[in-house]
This record gives C-alpha cells, structure tokens and sequence, in this order.
C-alpha cells in the first residue's frame, strides 16, 4: 500500500491556515495536475492507484470523470467536503485503498481543527488511523514481504 498527498506541505502544530482559496473549477488541468499525474505515473510500478479527490465543491460528474481520466485512475468519492461533514464517513473509502492518492487543497495539518479551513486539509491522525484500521496482524504475512524484497 502506498500513500500520496500533494500538495506536499505539511503544517506543523497549531498553523492550519491556508495560503490559498480551495480549489475551484477554473484551476482544473493546470499544471498542479499535470505534476499530479507525473507522479502516479511514476510511481505506477508499484500498481494501479486510486484517488480521493477531497473535493470542495460540487463537480458535474463529466467533471470528475475527466478528472480521473487526466490523473489516470479512479476516485473513491465524489462527494463534497464541507465543515459539517462527518470525516470519519468521508474518508471511509480509503480504509479499503490500496495505493491511495489523497489531493487536498493545502495540504496535512498535524493538529486536527474545526473551522470552515479545515477542509482544506487532510489531519494526521487520519492518516495515521486508516492503515490501523485496514490491517490486522493476520493480513502480514512476512513470506510475502520477503519475496518481494528478493526481486
């Protein structure tokens, strides 16, 4: 399973504050996303790889689906993130990802917040908290892991 989220900032304890408006319709295919769909294909060797896109506002569903045809995978939601928006819910298609592409409009907080900026924002402890709940000590299986290091 491999994590990635761009834009690649990460803000330290206590400074949540974006830098930038969340993304808007105007900005789609810009060259943040050509960088976006650079570095899936680049790291495509280590299998398909599924995004949420963490949107912010409604998309007509052509939009979306361009969206994923530009990045060259899936999106597990199309479903718009909003302060009321119950996280735990919204995220919950990536607990069953395998490779997972996150794209928030700003970045990882570390500390989780609760304002109207909060979704711009992927929090720490959920990225922390998917792996442990997608895997038990049963799924490792250390001979796998070792034949994959041998080739």
């Amino acid at each position: 399973m491999g994590l990635l989220v761009l834009p690649l900032i990460v803000r330290p304890h206590g400074e949540c504050n974006p830098q930038r408006l969340t993304m808007k319709r105007q900005y789609f295919g810009d060259s943040y996303d050509i960088v976006k769909k650079s570095l899936i294909a680049w790291l495509s060797s280590f299998g398909s790889w599924a995004t949420h896109p963490m949107f912010t506002e409604s998309f007509e569903p052509e939009l979306a689906a361009a969206f994923s045809r530009l990045l060259g995978t899936s999106l597990l939601s199309e479903s718009v993130l909003t302060p009321r928006t119950n996280r735990a819910d919204y995220f919950s298609p990536c607990r069953t990802a395998g490779n997972l592409f996150l794209d928030p409009d700003t970045g990882v907080c570390l500390q989780t917040r609760r304002h109207s900026k909060s979704v711009s924002y992927v929090f720490g402890g959920e990225l922390v908290e998917w792996p442990q709940t997608k895997y038990t000590d049963a799924d490792f299986r250390p001979e796998l892991f070792a034949r994959q290091q041998r080739s």
